[in-house]
């Protein structure tokens, strides 16, 4: 098994996890988000040596997964909206490729905003959402559906997932039925778990 295809049952697995189970994992989430948001932005500050950067972003990356933990309000609107970001990225740049990022910006923005109004909601469609992506993106590059590549000129946020999500109306189909399945079992196993009156 190649490492292009080890990154795709990984993606799979994830996905599938997220889809189903997102909203019970939530404060795990919010804490990995943290985390890699916080290594991210360390690798990004300092660049050489390769040790400090990676030093410094493991530091940084273990305050942002405590911040997102401690400040939970404050970690429902950094995930809800990089989740709409990473959502709002994919369908803006399959139906209109050359719209603006300032546009997915603005829908991230809002999307934070609802997800701290409408926790128990965004929280499962977000993660069922984004999860189902993951699983059409863990299937595209096992090769078990037709991965599209990427449009020439693609805006930089569709540069950075691993396999493009393909751009067929079959494609989209698969991921409303997956969306709807994850989210409808994310909301009636909540339902069943919570204490009754």
């Amino acid at each position: 098994m190649t490492s292009t295809q080890l990154l795709s049952l990984a993606t799979l697995i994830i996905g599938a996890l997220l889809l189903f189970f997102g909203y019970r994992w939530f404060r795990i989430l919010l804490a990995a988000a943290g985390f890699v948001l916080g290594l991210l932005l360390g690798l990004a500050l300092v660049s050489k040596p390769a040790l400090l950067a990676w030093l410094v972003g493991l530091v940084l990356g273990l305050v942002g997964a405590a911040l997102m933990g401690f400040f939970y309000l404050l970690g429902v609107f950094v995930l809800a909206a990089l989740a709409t970001f990473l959502i709002a990225g994919t369908v803006v740049g399959m139906l209109f490729p050359a719209a603006a990022p300032v546009v997915v910006l603005a829908v991230s923005l809002i999307g934070g905003i609802l997800g701290v109004v409408l926790q128990r909601y965004l929280i499962s469609g977000i993660t069922a959402a984004y999860g189902a992506s993951q699983v059409i993106l863990g299937l595209s590059g096992l090769a078990i559906l037709r991965a599209a590549a990427p449009p020439a000129g693609a805006v930089w946020w569709r540069r950075l997932e691993p396999p493009a999500l393909p751009t067929e109306p079959w494609a989209l189909i698969l991921w409303l039925v997956l969306f709807l399945a994850g989210f409808l079992y994310q909301l009636r196993s909540r339902r069943l778990h919570l204490p009754r009156d």
